[in-house]
């Protein structure tokens, strides 16, 4: 309970200076923590980032009015071979992401950000959207803060895919 409390408030300080500024324009910036989430998911159940062990996973963290999400579902989709899990920091996903995920024809998981355990080093998110590419061994190999760039993401799983335990 004390951990999800510390995350609200970082989400809701990251949330207050999103619309101050835009992004800056810092790239990916990589290798960090291995994580330990546990993500509910809008179908309902659960998904435990442990579960990708040995594989490369792509969180993307969204809000579903941001004006960025189409172009970043786009890319999303585009790698729908891949480990996706979209987690929705909308203050009411439940009510939100069903029609957005009609409207967008996303295809990968879809996380409720406010139901879920998400490792406090996420926060906090310094823009929305986030998205991170964990290693093979769990661990953040690559962070975007910002919306994505045509290509970037692609790269990077490839890269993640080849990389060794840090």
């Amino acid at each position: 309970q004390g951990q999800m409390t510390k995350w609200c408030l970082a989400l809701a300080l990251a949330c207050a200076s999103c619309g101050s500024k835009p992004p800056a324009e810092t790239g990916f910036k990589e290798k960090g923590p291995k994580l330990s989430l546990s993500v509910q998911l809008l179908e309902g159940g659960n998904v435990e980032l442990a579960q990708y062990r040995g594989e490369v996973v792509i969180l993307h963290f969204f809000v579903t009015a941001n004006d960025n999400v189409f172009t970043d579902v786009d890319q999303l989709k585009e790698l729908n071979d891949e480990n996706i899990i979209g987690i929705s920091l909308d203050s009411q996903p439940r009510a939100f992401l069903p029609g957005w995920r009609k409207a967008t024809r996303a295809t990968y998981l879809l996380g409720l950000g406010s139901e879920s355990k998400l490792d406090p080093s996420i926060a906090p998110l310094s823009a929305i959207p986030t998205t991170l590419v964990i290693d093979k061994q769990g661990r953040v190999f690559a962070r975007r803060d910002g919306p994505l760039k045509a290509g970037e993401l692609r790269e990077l799983v490839t890269a993640a895919k080849k990389s060794q335990s840090f």
